[in-house]
């Protein structure tokens, strides 16, 4: 179990020193996405 996820952590270690510029994409959409999702959220909490 524990090995399983120190493999796991050391692959992703690797394809993101591999491909950085698609990594740093990847991670800028997904903070937009949940940026996006709390500030509807919050907009709309705040309007009803």
């Amino acid at each position: 179990m524990i090995r399983a996820f120190f493999d796991n952590l050391r692959l992703s270690f690797g394809t993101f020193v591999a491909n950085p510029l698609r990594s740093l994409l990847t991670l800028l959409g997904i903070v937009i996405g949940v940026t996006t999702v709390v500030t509807m959220m919050a907009l709309l909490e705040g309007c009803g």
